[in-house]
């Protein structure tokens, strides 16, 4: 009996690990796949490649920094909160969208420096586009 529970411990241990092992590539593929389309889409030249992707992966970074700041401050007020609780949580949702607009906004500019006006159109769209495609291709699965 003990010997049949080791084993369905063991079955499921591997198991819950082989699936971690499999989210980490499916991010490398995701971001690769993004890579690729936004590459595509904007008609990058290899010269403005190598300037644009160390910045926008830079901006990638900050961004998702206030997403998890975000997730924090869910997370923070699930168990029951008081109002003043709920205020100062408000509050600081708020302010990171503020934060988040001016981050795009200074990486805006910072694109400007070295892409065309019609090329950061294009990036713009390709963003947004590429969640669609990634949607989708979750969809059919």
């Amino acid at each position: 009996m003990k010997r049949n529970l080791v084993l369905i411990l063991l079955s499921l241990l591997g198991t819950s690990m082989i699936a971690q092992s499999k989210e980490k590539p499916c991010m490398e593929d995701i971001k690769a796949r993004k890579v690729a389309y936004i590459t595509e889409v904007v008609q990058l030249t290899p010269e403005e490649a190598q300037v644009f992707w160390p910045l926008y992966n830079e901006f990638q970074q900050k961004n998702m920094e206030m997403h998890k700041k975000r997730r924090k401050l869910v997370k923070q007020i699930e168990n029951s909160a008081s109002e003043a609780d709920y205020e100062a949580v408000n509050d600081a949702m708020t302010q990171l969208d503020v934060d988040e607009v001016l981050l795009r906004k200074t990486y805006y500019e910072k694109y400007k420096t070295i892409l065309s006006a019609e090329k950061i159109h294009r990036l713009f769209k390709a963003e947004h586009g590429f969640k669609k495609v990634l949607l989708e291709s979750f969809e059919k699965k």
